[in-house]
């Protein structure tokens, strides 16, 4: 269990070990209350140097465990049990020593009085609380004591640990449990900041319009504009779903955005509603390619971007090479089947026995015959049906593999 205490409002990070039935504290942490110190990192270097250096063993005692940090992340931190820190007390000048001294005998000293009354652990929760929280959260905390005092007055022990527990779940439960809000009848996620605008504002790539609601949190925004909920970023602050983005006079970009790329087809209108351009983009991971683009701005039709042959091969990649490998490496095995009718063999096209032996070399011939013969013009009459079967996928093979080469030669890709 690990917990924060405090000695004269300074923080010392603590751990009581259940097992051992010991309290751990951070020595960084004690050295910085000790001396006050904005490197107490530097100390403690210099000290357990100077320790060793007297042959002390005391620094080799010292433990680590990992521990809450200022940024939110535990780190394996230097700790030591009472009986290690009085000792390393003794090696820091300070004024503050004895008062520290009689601050560890009282942390133990509580322990024990909680071990045997658990009902103090809560007590202390709450003393603790006041001293650290904000001051809206200490008015609660406040009301939670004073209801405390009204709950211990009328009921048994036991009952009493059960309502004050089930009253603080209650309360983190509200404070930091998700919220949602219901706006014009859509349940939205609770945001802290909320914006209705009363003018048409421009920020950056987005325009909010009179009326137009926005919510906000620490990087999850959108906003609802006409009744749609547009303009979305999740929690990474990439965009995601249907996007307007506004230019500085007026003319917008419309579409879908997926992990802050463009997908799908875009269009741009002026701002009294007249297309003026469209063009529409495949993804394949994190590439994006622009497959078409037509400008309407003249009057005309006038493409400039039109590329089919790349929307359809990005679109459906992963079955062209499912159906590319799947009829490519189905070949060995048939033709296998035939090689083996024809010269009465009895091989496969894999072999897992020892390389390099005479074995082994005749199984790597057959399988390479198997691999890399694509058409068979002489064969038994038992084997017409496989031939077939092999001819035809060695045609599909061949035509999707220069069909593909071709096709992104001609669209300038490669």
């Amino acid at each position: 269990m690990s917990n924060i205490k405090l000695f004269e409002s300074k923080k010392v990070r603590s751990h009581w070990d259940a097992e051992q039935e010991k309290w751990y504290f951070s020595v960084i942490d004690v050295i910085e209350a000790l001396t006050g110190t904005d490197r107490p990192r530097k100390y403690w270097s210099d000290l357990k140097a100077k320790l060793k250096k007297e042959e002390s063993q005391l620094s080799e005692k010292i433990g680590q465990l990992k521990l809450l940090s200022t940024d939110g992340k535990s780190y394996k931190t230097d700790v030591a049990d009472t009986e290690q820190l009085f000792r390393l007390i003794q090696s820091i000048p300070s004024p503050k020593a004895e008062p520290f001294k009689l601050w560890l005998a009282k942390v133990a000293s509580e322990r024990l009085d909680e071990m045997q009354d658990p009902e103090l652990s809560i007590d202390r929760a709450l003393e603790n609380y006041k001293v650290k929280c904000p001051i809206v959260l200490c008015m609660f905390v406040e009301y939670l004591d004073g209801l405390r005092l009204v709950v211990n007055y009328r009921t048994t022990q036991p009952l009493r640990q059960t309502i004050i527990i089930i009253i603080i779940f209650c309360w983190t439960t509200l404070s930091f449990g998700q919220k949602f809000m219901i706006k014009n009848g859509d349940t939205l996620l609770y945001q802290e900041k909320m914006v209705i605008q009363t003018d048409t504002v421009y920020f950056g790539d987005k325009t909010y319009y009179p009326g137009d609601t926005l919510y906000e949190g620490v990087c999850r925004t959108f906003k609802k504009t006409h009744g749609q909920i547009v303009n979305q970023s999740d929690d990474h602050c990439l965009r995601q779903g249907l996007w307007t983005i506004t230019d500085s006079v007026g003319n917008y970009w419309t579409g879908i955005y997926h992990d802050n790329n463009e997908i799908g087809v875009w269009k741009q209108f002026d701002k009294s509603g007249k297309l003026l351009k469209e063009m529409e983009v495949v993804s394949f991971g994190k590439d994006t390619y622009k497959v078409k683009e037509i400008d309407y701005t003249s009057g005309q039709t006038v493409t400039i971007i039109e590329k089919p042959f790349l929307e359809f091969y990005i679109k459906n990649l992963v079955a062209i090479m499912f159906i590319l490998f799947g009829t490519f490496f189905m070949r060995p095995f048939i033709n296998s089947t035939i090689y083996n009718r024809e010269n009465g063999t009895d091989l496969s096209p894999l072999y897992f026995g020892l390389p390099f032996t005479k074995k082994y070399w005749k199984y790597a011939s057959h399988s390479l015959l198997c691999v890399f013969t694509l058409w068979f013009f002489n064969f038994k009459p038992e084997n017409r049906r496989l031939v077939i079967l092999s001819n035809a996928l060695s045609a599909i093979a061949m035509t999707i593999f220069f069909g593909i080469i071709i096709g992104l030669a001609v669209t300038g890709e490669i």
